[in-house]
């Protein structure tokens, strides 16, 4: 396993578990770690291991964890926080892809719930009409 990152990197956040959903082998461990590492620094990695060492899972783990403490502000010199400062870094924006697939969704979800309910009215209306009809023939008409 190899990777592009500078050796003199930051750890993962201290006390980091990784997220993994079992207790990770020292290969995932190491590959995690490396992993983490890369994306701290901005670098680029090549990752190698057998098959069956769980790289996906660690691949996923690690970048997750980075991810999350990039977004919270714990490491040092990342661009959610201001330099200089030592207080907690604000939420940088969702990219623009996520802001508009949220709207489609939102708009969607009102396009389904405005087509049901025509559906339902569409319903109502022709049990109204049944009534009628069957209240005329009631009364002889």
């Amino acid at each position: 396993m190899s990777s592009g990152g500078d050796a003199g990197a930051e750890p993962p956040p201290p006390g980091n578990k990784w997220g993994h959903p079992f207790t990770p082998y020292p290969i995932q461990e190491q590959f995690m770690a490396e992993a983490f590492d890369v994306l701290a620094t901005g670098g680029i990695g090549v990752f190698e291991s057998p098959t069956g060492t769980g790289k996906s899972l660690s691949l996923i783990c690690s970048s997750l964890t980075w991810l999350e403490a990039h977004l919270k502000g714990e490491l040092e010199g990342t661009d959610t926080q201001a330099a200089g400062s030592t207080g907690p870094a604000e939420a940088l924006p969702e990219p623009d892809w996520i802001e508009e697939e949220t709207r489609d969704l939102k708009r969607r979800g009102m396009e389904d719930a405005f087509a049901h309910a025509t559906e339902q009215r569409k319903k109502r209306v022709k049990r109204l009409e049944g009534t009628r009809l069957e209240r005329g023939r009631a009364a002889g008409f």
